[in-house]
């Protein structure tokens, strides 16, 4: 929407939005070079596999990443709907924030309205460079204030265990000991912070693996089940059924090449 201002503003202002807005239907996307300005997206319905330098994670509706500028990327998903949000300059804030080339996070309560308030006063009939520049740069300071907190840390240290260890034979004490809270106060606390189990989590990254092997791989489905950390072959077809609405067979062959 604003693609000009990063190559212009920055002459003259600290700040620069660059675009905003949402896509209904999400296209793969991979950008080896990343982009020249940073970006926030995030998902608002479906699923993805979204990459960011070398860390891979399947991020849901409410889930999102940031990526500072020049950070290699990619993502795909089934029905994948996004939002994002792209702007240029506040090195110094990024710094003193300690984000790095990416960070992870959950959609915090306050996004779906303060973005949607943001992008009417973005693109209404009185905007500007300078009032873009301004308000832009609040609204960053916020969302970034947000995703940065120490407790929303914590859930995606799990998130990325899960991520990395969803093919091993896990249980709740290996969970909550990577969280380092006891069982009982690590149940309470996740599932206030994400609304789910943590178990629950587990089994919906393993389903979100196992159909990336479905459609791209060609592995039994045995394999794939035992692959993806389900225990047996008829409790990884049920789940896959419970879930997705078709056994793992007929979803290989509705996602066959044609």
């Amino acid at each position: 929407m604003f693609g000009e201002i990063h190559r212009n503003a920055l002459s003259v202002l600290p700040f620069a939005v660059s675009t905003a807005g949402a896509s209904p239907r999400q296209g793969p996307g991979h950008r080896p070079e990343g982009f020249p300005v940073h970006q926030f997206i995030w998902v608002g319905g479906g699923s993805g596999l979204f990459t960011a330098g070398k860390e891979s994670r399947t991020l849901t509706a409410g889930e999102g990443v940031f990526l500072r500028r020049s950070t290699p990327h990619s993502y795909e998903g089934e029905a994948l709907s996004t939002l994002w949000y792209t702007f240029a300059g506040a090195e110094g804030l990024l710094d003193y924030l300690g984000v790095g080339d990416y960070r992870f996070f959950r959609v915090p309560d306050f996004l779906p309205r303060a973005f949607a308030e943001f992008y009417c006063n973005i693109a209404g009939r009185d905007s500007n460079l300078l009032r873009r520049s301004a308000l832009g740069y609040a609204f960053t300071v916020d969302l970034l204030d947000a995703v940065c907190t120490p407790e929303k840390e914590t859930v995606f240290r799990v998130r990325r265990y899960l991520e990395n260890h969803y093919s091993d034979p896990l249980t709740l004490d290996d969970i909550a000991r990577e969280a380092g809270m006891g069982r009982y106060a690590f149940c309470r606390y996740y599932h206030a912070a994400r609304g789910k189990s943590v178990m629950d989590e587990l089994r919906a990254i393993r389903l979100e693996k196992a159909k990336m092997h479905l459609r791209y791989g060609t592995e039994p489905i045995a394999r794939i089940g035992a692959l993806c950390g389900f225990e047996s072959p008829s409790y990884f077809i049920r789940c896959f059924r419970e879930e997705i609405g078709c056994t793992p067979l007929a979803y290989r062959k509705k996602h066959m090449p044609v």
